[in-house]
């Protein structure tokens, strides 16, 4: 597969146990660097010690919390250094090649071509890991594979050790490829150094398990695995399996496990992310009746609920015909000083149509206008869609010129619903005519638009 897996003699993953103490050189080169705070993409707590019990502070609506940009600049600047020497030597390098802040992915990968090619090939650990960090963040598969021969260059070759920060980015790429053996080796080697194991080291490894399906491993790596090589679970790490298992139906074992981080308490205890999760994943099962009882709960147990929270819900009312009752929840909202987006007009608006209360979305839609919110091309395809199952063509018609007119460009789905429509009525010529205009404005007509032509021409008697 890669170099790297041959020249890798490692103890067995299932065999491998936590060592109690460090030797004092990995120690002083740990220290040196900053730590991996990207191998998972959901941010983690400051503190995973499983020996602290004191129970978290109830979230605040006033908490000041950092701008984009410094997030970005706590993110990547890297601890000072305590050896004046290499330390300093390393920093130095760093500084010529990578700047602090936020960056874009276009910029992330012009930097791995840079650093890629030889003579710009990182030599120091500490340069190597920005390298790391700058690809994680990438998220760009075709460039995972180029980083192996470096690894092996720079461990082998010129005889560098990486640290635990290093193991930590080369687990995440290596679940990110979706080559769960080499994360597992990554792990084992990091067991084998003494390193000390945080349970987000863990988080890329557990999301692979449940994107392939591997769910039954997942669960035997939280609640077995983590604690016997002495790392808890916390409550990212619930919350990636709970998704997992949510994403697959398995709605019974992902409350088991809610029930389970309720009574554990302390790093295990649900927050806003865990509660949205289930309420989304209870919606789309249509069991509203206890997607809204865990709504509650969360002012019992003091999470708020956000934005992601409101509109699960009110997607889910909607989808059940449920309007009042979704209305109330955006009134809640806006009262609590949520402020409803896109997302929330358009599935109210979707409710209304399919509902029959077309006067009452468009009126949504202005009062959306209003509130300075632009409509995607998904709102308006709901209310296109109602107009056209309701008789009225020429609104339709008025309201993609509108749509146009605003800025907002249709895509095949509104072509195609006018077009079905178009030929329910017997009218092939203008059907055919919007479909030729439907081209030159460079939407490509998918198979669901040309089986509806086929099905009109037919009913109409123009097979030939």
């Amino acid at each position: 597969m890669f170099k790297m897996v041959h020249t890798l003699s490692l103890t067995p993953f299932s065999s491998l146990s936590p060592t109690a103490s460090q030797s004092q050189s990995q120690s002083s080169l740990a220290s040196r660097h900053s730590p991996c705070l990207v191998c998972c993409s959901i941010p983690q707590s400051k503190s995973q010690s499983p020996r602290i019990t004191k129970k978290p502070k109830p979230p605040s609506t006033t908490t000041n919390y950092p701008s984009k940009r410094n997030l970005g600049e706590i993110l990547m600047k890297p601890k000072k250094q305590h050896c004046k020497e290499k330390g300093e030597l390393e920093k130095e390098e760093g500084k010529q090649h990578w700047k602090t802040g936020p960056i874009s992915t276009e910029e992330a990968i012009n930097r791995l071509q840079f650093h890629l090619a030889p003579p710009n090939t990182p030599t120091s650990i500490y340069a190597f890991n920005q390298l790391l960090s700058t690809l994680v963040r990438a998220k760009t598969s075709r460039r995972y594979r180029s980083i192996f021969p470096h690894y092996n260059h720079l461990t082998q070759t010129l005889g560098i050790s990486p640290d635990k920060y290093t193991y930590g980015y080369m687990i995440n790429i290596c679940a990110q490829m979706n080559q769960l053996n080499l994360s597992f080796i990554f792990l084992g080697r990091l067991c084998k150094e003494g390193h000390r194991l945080d349970a987000k080291i863990f988080s890329p490894i557990l999301k692979c398990l449940c994107s392939e399906d591997r769910i039954c491993e997942a669960v035997v790596m939280l609640l077995h695995k983590m604690p016997k090589l002495g790392t808890m679970p916390n409550v990212f790490s619930y919350n990636i399996l709970i998704k997992g298992l949510l994403s697959y139906g398995k709605t019974d074992l992902a409350l088991q496990l809610f029930f389970k981080m309720v009574k554990i308490g302390g790093e295990c205890e649900p927050d806003v992310i865990t509660y949205t999760t289930i309420i989304d994943g209870l919606s789309k099962e249509r069991d509203f009746t206890k997607a809204f009882v865990l709504y509650q709960q969360m002012y019992y147990m003091r999470v708020i609920p956000d934005i992601v929270t409101y509109n699960s819900l009110i997607n889910g009312f909607c989808k059940n015909g449920a309007l009042d009752r979704a209305m109330e929840l955006l009134h809640s909202m806006k009262s609590e000083g949520h402020k409803p987006n896109v997302v929330t007009y358009s599935s109210l608006i979707d409710g209304m149509c399919k509902n029959g209360e077309i006067k009452r979305a468009m009126e949504l839609l202005h009062s959306m206008k209003s509130e300075g919110h632009k409509p995607d091309v998904v709102t308006y395809n709901s209310l296109i869609d109602a107009l056209c199952k309701n008789g009225q063509i020429k609104r339709a018609m008025v309201l993609l010129h509108s749509m146009k007119s605003g800025g907002h460009e249709p895509d095949v789905v509104t072509y195609s619903i006018l077009i079905d429509t178009l030929c329910k009525n017997g009218e092939i010529e203008r059907a055919m005519e919007l479909l030729h205009r439907m081209k030159s404005e460079g939407h490509e007509p998918d198979v669901v638009t040309y089986n509806i032509l086929i099905d009109g021409l037919c009913k109409n008697g123009e097979i030939e």
